[in-house]
């Protein structure tokens, strides 16, 4: 791993590869040398709401999509913070906090994004798959930082009610009908996006309007 980046409280690292990579709700990230982008950002942020902390690594997975739409690869956001093309897993973000008190969180953010597909996942794809261009890196992981920049500015006041029409935009699960598990309990019903705290909404078969949490899970999509 290399610092690529350091000043006041911002710390960014760039791994090459990882051997305890993990993703969402603890599963590994396999992180094979020289094939995706392995970053992690650590910083202090000062939040209006608190409760827009939980919805840190949403805002990660919101500014990667955006960076890489720039480059017209239209890429969608599956909920909670992942990333997908063609419905095949591109990457997603994790976000460990440090410490919160009096507003101020100090965060580590994780960003995982495949630049070549893992051979042994099927339902996976890379950057560089997606239009046989290898892209770079580099170019990537600073057009991500100084996007991010931009955004946590802005989330540190509103939280993600600015950033719901590009959820909204780039939704992969929009409109579809998706199962969702809490707590063992599982529910059908139609995606209706997120809220301004990024909580899963979901209409169900008998019309109920439902809201999730992010300790939530989608477990199946129809």
């Amino acid at each position: 791993m290399r610092t690529i980046k350091s000043y006041g409280a911002l710390t960014i690292h760039v791994a090459n590869s990882q051997t305890k990579g993990i993703g969402q709700y603890g599963r590994e990230w396999i992180s094979q040398p020289g094939k995706g982008i392995y970053l992690s950002l650590r910083n202090t942020l000062t939040i209006k709401n608190e409760k827009n902390i939980l919805s840190i690594a949403q805002l990660g997975a919101i500014t990667m999509a955006h960076v890489l739409n720039e480059l017209n690869m239209k890429v969608q956001l599956k909920w909670p913070n992942d990333l997908y093309f063609n419905d095949k897993k591109l990457g997603g973000i994790i976000v460990e906090v440090v410490e919160s008190k009096n507003h101020v969180c100090e965060y580590i953010l994780g960003l995982g994004v495949n630049l070549s597909a893992p051979n042994v996942l099927d339902h996976a794809i890379g950057i560089n798959d997606i239009n046989n261009i290898e892209k770079d890196s580099k170019h990537l992981i600073q057009a991500f930082v100084n996007q991010w920049d931009d955004f946590v500015h802005i989330f540190s006041s509103s939280g993600l009610s600015s950033f719901q029409a590009l959820w909204q935009k780039y939704d992969y699960l929009s409109s579809k009908v998706v199962t969702i598990k809490l707590h063992d309990k599982e529910t059908i019903g139609q995606s209706d996006g997120i809220n301004e705290f990024g909580e899963f909404k979901l209409v169900t078969l008998k019309g109920r309007s439902l809201l999730f949490d992010h300790q939530a899970s989608i477990i199946n999509i129809t």
